[in-house]
């Protein structure tokens, strides 16, 4: 995969709604997500089928998209906006800070 590619697809999941997988009466429609082509954005799909007594067969779907910030976060980094720093410099331990007083500059702190 280039990274061309890469980006293109988290920038996809960064625009990702539930709205596309769902059709007018409300109940879930895969086959408009995929001519769209949005199935590389489900994380997660399980379907749960019941018998219940009095209303028969049940079932319910469980859908999950891929995680639309985290991929805001990946695309940011990418583009240098977002930048985590670390310190590398005092192995971890706290940083003692020394602070002193120049008495050329105001005497009467001394």
């Amino acid at each position: 995969m280039s990274a061309e590619e890469a980006l293109h697809r988290l920038s996809a999941i960064a625009r990702g709604d539930m709205n596309d997988f769902i059709a007018a009466d409300g109940s879930l429609d895969l086959d408009k997500a995929r001519k769209l082509g949005l199935n590389p954005l489900i994380h997660e799909l399980t379907t749960d089928r019941r018998i219940e007594a009095g209303e028969g067969v049940v079932e319910k779907v469980k859908l999950k998209l891929y995680n639309a910030q985290t991929a805001l976060v990946d695309i940011l980094k990418l583009h240098g906006r977002f930048v985590e720093r670390r310190d590398l410099t005092s192995g971890g331990e706290q940083i003692k800070a020394y602070v002193g007083i120049d008495p050329d500059i105001d005497p009467d702190l001394v």
